[in-house]
C-alpha cells in the first residue's frame, strides 16, 4: 500500500467520523423544527460529503498536479453545479413547493440520505471535470 492509499483511508475515516458526529445534532434540530440549526448542520454535512467525494478521487488529483496543465470538461462541471444547486435547496422548501404525495408522489430531494449520496457524487464529478490537456 502506497502513501496515497494510506492518506486516502485516513482522510475518509476522519470525514466519516465528522459526519457521524454531526448527524445526531442535525436530527435533533430536525425533531424540534429548528430550521436555522438544520441549515447550519446540513451545510456542514454537505461540505463533509463533498470533501469525501474529492478524497475518493485523490489519485486523479495527484495526476492533475503532476501534469500541471489541465482543461475543464464543461459537461461534468455544469452537471456538478446543477446537482449542488438542487442539493442546496432546503428540504422544507421542496415540501412547501411540491407537498408530500399526489400529484408528486416522489421527490428525491426531501430525503437526507439521497442528498448525501448526490453530494458525494458532486465531489467526484468536481474532480473528474478537470482533465489533463
Amino acid at each position: 500500500m502506497n502513501k496515497l492509499s494510506v492518506l486516502r483511508i485516513i482522510g475518509s475515516v476522519i470525514l466519516l467520523l465528522l459526519a457521524v458526529y454531526f448527524i445526531p445534532e442535525y436530527k435533533e434540530f430536525a425533531e424540534f423544527g429548528n430550521v436555522e440549526g438544520m441549515l447550519v448542520y446540513g451545510t456542514l454535512l454537505g461540505i463533509i460529503y463533498f470533501l469525501f467525494g474529492i478524497v475518493l478521487e485523490s489519485e486523479r488529483i495527484v495526476e492533475l498536479i503532476k501534469a500541471r496543465t489541465y482543461k475543464i470538461n464543461q459537461g461534468k462541471f455544469i452537471t456538478m453545479l446543477i446537482l449542488i444547486l438542487l442539493i442546496s435547496i432546503p428540504i422544507s422548501n421542496w415540501i412547501l413547493w411540491f407537498g408530500l404525495g399526489f400529484p408528486y408522489p416522489y421527490i428525491p430531494f426531501i430525503y437526507p440520505e439521497i442528498k448525501a449520496i448526490l453530494t458525494v457524487v458532486s465531489g467526484i464529478l468536481f474532480v473528474r471535470s478537470f482533465e489533463k490537456s
